[in-house]
């Protein structure tokens, strides 16, 4: 490899270094602290899949994932549909007629392992290492994002008797995940090949040529809504030290078979992922060595001989991502072999080849900032976040935002959230703690309207996948609510007391926007606290699942460092101040909490005016509004 990129790899730990502190803050946060989100994730032991969910079958058999997806599945793997038996009445489906699906990732051992056949070969044969999904299921805890997927149960079957011999049989793993009706990026995305172009006339040259543009604009548009997301997602786990390093098109699903704008992406296969160690000695990011991933996507760090990088190595992939998205498929790295591959990955001689590139100047510049070889150089996603190439060019009607001021002055702009969005944050801050801890367990299996989802992400200036204070603050100044409520609404929001509200508590506020809450969700909501299906909300449910373990196992919690002695007692000062002194909740006390009217909850009427001057120039003083929004084209 040539002496510019042994440079690169000589200067990986100063890249890292130029964000240690705040990375640093931002790992010991999240590594330290469980959250009421990842408590939701409901891990059963000895326990089978089937016991909670009914596999979805069709002419007898199971129906499984297809497509690129389930291509690169490890070998034992598979990947089912399912429905819960415990929510058949739930709206939580995506419309594509599994009401209440979910997508299973399943590891069984074949039967070829078993010990009657190893006995008869005469030898010990060493399955395939089963994939690590524990480690998978850590990371995906960790993450909070609407275009990341989420994880909902994990259970874990012994299928072969209660001794364990090497090379047998020990444990079917599954892994219970959000659906994704759409498939992957690369069986739905609208290649130029699948576009029928309209022609006039037979070989009428001008007909072709402008039907052919109008394709590639589509094309564009469409990869551009593409990545915007995948970044956005990218840069969360990012701020969580999380490096996928397998970003590539059946890695990339959407989550609804429309193929529309509003069409969200879902990044999955945490398979590879890992998180990068800070050596808290040297105050640096302990380099990643294991040389991973899809070979076509490989950063040239990771396949150079030293092999150390870190998570640009994710940017590179975003590159190559979208030089296939533009160019029709095409990879720009190819080979008859990996090796070959790896090769021409070092080498870099060429370039990237942009002959037939039909597109914009700046999607072609995003994709050689993606392509610095160099990776102290290459930009970070939050910075390529900025690029002109990801700016979403929607109006202000287009994500339900309308303003105040003067929209010829972006500095007077003054964020006005919709009504109907601010009577639900209002009704949440009048709701009491039971009431929020269950909008929050709520929260994790809903998906909100994509314009409440983008109010989140434009809101969401540091592009961290939650809303800082000063953030929120900004959003909220022109809502009626007093800088107090504002304050109070921000504590009650921010759950899991990490000084930022986070995506599912976002959602959790705004569940109610579409009106009230179904008898059949409100039952879900019951259920999802209630983890030990007792018929009961207990304080030991609460206790757990507000960061304090099993309270009878305070001992081992503590000796095990899963959380501390004062997170212990906190969980169970919330757990009382839950209840109110009481040990348990049946359905009907709780269903209760639900029933509400405008005059009852003394919810305040909210009604949209226009700004004065006296009132902006009011707010003005307090603090100086600047729109979320400077970066958005009408479009």
């Amino acid at each position: 490899m040539g002496n510019a990129e042994s440079s690169s790899n000589s200067n990986s730990n100063s890249n890292s270094n130029s964000n240690n502190k705040n990375a640093s803050l931002s790992n010991s946060r999240h590594k330290k602290k469980t959250t009421l989100q990842h408590n939701l994730v409901f891990q059963d032991k000895n326990t089978k899949l089937e016991d909670h969910y009914d596999l979805y079958e069709k002419d007898g058999k199971q129906i499984t994932l297809q497509g690129s997806a389930a291509d690169d599945l490890k070998e034992g793997c598979s990947i089912v549909i399912a429905e819960s038996k415990r929510y058949t009445k739930s709206n939580r489906g995506d419309g594509d007629g599994f009401r209440n699906g979910y997508a299973v990732k399943l590891y069984k051992r074949e039967s070829s392992n078993s010990l009657s056949d190893l006995m008869k070969a005469g030898e010990e044969k060493e399955p395939p290492p089963p994939p690590d999904f524990k480690e998978e299921a850590r990371l995906l805890q960790l993450c909070d994002h609407p275009n990341i997927i989420r994880l909902y149960h994990v259970t874990t079957e012994r299928t072969g008797g209660m001794m364990h011999i090497p090379g047998t049989t020990t444990k079917n793993v599954s892994l219970v995940l959000e659906l994704c009706s759409g498939g992957p990026l690369k069986d739905s995305f609208p290649f130029m090949k699948t576009i029928q172009t309209t022609r006039t006339a037979q070989n009428n040259v001008a007909a072709t040529k402008a039907a052919n543009k109008k394709a590639a604009k589509r094309i564009e548009r469409e990869a551009r809504n593409v990545i915007r997301q995948v970044m956005y997602a990218v840069a969360h786990l990012h701020h969580r030290n999380i490096v996928h390093r397998g970003i590539e098109m059946s890695n990339i699903m959407y989550k609804h078979s429309d193929n529309t704008n509003d069409n969200m992406i879902k990044l999955i296969d945490f398979g590879l992922a890992t998180q990068q160690e800070y050596d808290e000695d040297k105050q640096i990011f302990i380099p990643l060595k294991d040389k991973v991933g899809p070979t076509h996507v490989m950063a040239p760090e990771v396949v150079h001989v030293r092999c150390e990088y870190g998570p640009k190595c994710d940017i590179w992939s975003i590159g190559i991502l979208t030089y296939n998205l533009l160019m029709d498929g095409k990879q720009i790295y190819v080979g008859n072999t990996n090796k070959e591959i790896e090769n021409r990955i070092k080498d870099g001689l060429f370039g990237v080849n942009f002959h037939g590139f039909h597109h914009s100047t700046t999607a072609k510049d995003f994709i050689q900032k993606c392509l610095i070889r160099n990776d102290t150089l290459r930009p970070s996603a939050v910075e390529l976040l900025q690029h002109d190439w990801l700016i979403p060019t929607l109006s202000m009607k287009d994500i339900g935002l309308t303003t105040g001021g003067d929209d010829d002055d972006e500095e007077e702009i003054v964020i006005i959230l919709p009504n109907n969005l601010l009577v639900s944050f209002e009704m949440y801050l009048q709701a009491n703690q039971l009431k929020r801890v269950a909008l929050n367990a709520l929260a994790k299996n809903y998906t909100l309207l994509p314009e409440y989802q983008r109010i989140f992400t434009l809101l969401d200036t540091s592009y961290t996948g939650s809303l800082s204070k000063e953030e929120f603050i900004k959003a909220f100044t022109a809502s009626g609510f007093s800088p107090h409520e504002i304050e109070r609404l921000f504590q009650q929001m921010d759950m899991n007391q990490t000084d930022a509200v986070d995506y599912t508590e976002w959602v959790a506020a705004a569940l109610e926007a579409s009106g009230e809450l179904e008898e059949d969700q409100i039952q879900e909501a019951f259920d999802l606290l209630d983890e030990d299906r007792s018929g009961e909300i207990t304080k030991k449910n609460l206790v757990k699942l507000l960061g304090g373990g099993n309270p009878t196992k305070l001992k081992r919690i503590i000796k095990k460092n899963r959380t501390s002695a004062e997170d212990v007692l906190a969980a169970r000062t919330m757990a009382n101040d839950i209840l109110q002194g009481k040990m348990k909740l049946e359905f009907e006390e709780f269903a209760e909490l639900f029933e509400f009217s405008f005059h009852d909850r003394k919810i305040k009427p909210i009604i949209e005016v226009s700004l004065n001057e006296e009132q902006i120039a009011h707010m003005m003083k307090q603090q100086k509004p600047t729109s979320v929004l400077n970066s958005i084209h009408e479009g």
